[in-house]
């Protein structure tokens, strides 16, 4: 596999070119070496019991859990989106972080209902040698839950937790072939704005788009 340069700050688990920045182009919603400043640690306080979505709704937003693993991976392959090396890739991240929940490289919560069962998650970290920007690198649902907003609440959660980490902006790379048009729409809807996009860059005829938003 290709890894960082030495150059860069690598991070405390080795971690594979689609998990940051220009990656592979299956950071997206699914219905579908010494940095000039400290990464922000991602504070998780109060977080181990969960955070109620909304009253009523019968669902919450919590971290990660090992028995999350199984069902996770099952959703990532019956979205019917990803390719292989896709999943491969959104599961190393998902092992990085159940091994070793004190590295502050990524992040994981998960939406979870009916007895605690998780039907979506958001993963996401801080940018090495910068102040306040965060990537998001997947936001997946189950597709027995799409439409109910499931996506929306993670993304409205993730700005939540930037927000407390004094964060300023996220950034989230996808790309520009027909299937993930309605990634794209998504973003927009958020108040998103494409900031940057590379011709070919996937291979000839998919551009690797970047999407940001800044926090007020």
């Amino acid at each position: 596999m290709v890894r960082f340069q030495a150059i860069l700050k690598l991070p405390a688990h080795p971690v594979r070119t689609g998990q940051a920045r220009g990656g592979l182009p299956g950071k997206a919603i699914t219905f579908i070496l010494c940095p000039l400043t400290p990464p922000i640690p991602l504070e998780r306080d109060g977080a181990r019991s969960g955070h109620p979505v909304e009253e009523g709704w019968g669902m919450r937003i919590r971290p990660i859990a090992e028995r999350d693993r199984e069902k996770l991976y099952s959703i990532l392959v019956e979205t019917q989106v990803f390719t292989r090396e896709e999943i491969e890739v959104a599961m190393e991240l998902i092992d990085i972080v159940l091994k070793d929940p004190n590295q502050e490289d990524y992040r994981i919560d998960c939406m979870a209902k009916d007895e605690d069962q998780a039907i979506g998650y958001v993963c996401y970290g801080p940018v090495p040698m910068t102040q306040g920007t965060f990537d998001l690198y997947w936001i997946v649902v189950d597709p027995r839950s799409q439409g109910q907003g499931v996506g929306s609440k993670l993304l409205h959660f993730l700005e939540g937790v930037v927000r407390e980490q004094k964060g300023r902006m996220i950034l989230i790379d996808t790309s520009s072939i027909p299937q993930y048009e309605k990634t794209q729409k998504f973003y927009f809807r958020h108040g998103f704005q494409e900031v940057a996009r590379i011709p070919d860059y996937y291979h000839p005829g998919n551009d690797r788009i970047t999407f940001c938003k800044k926090l007020s």
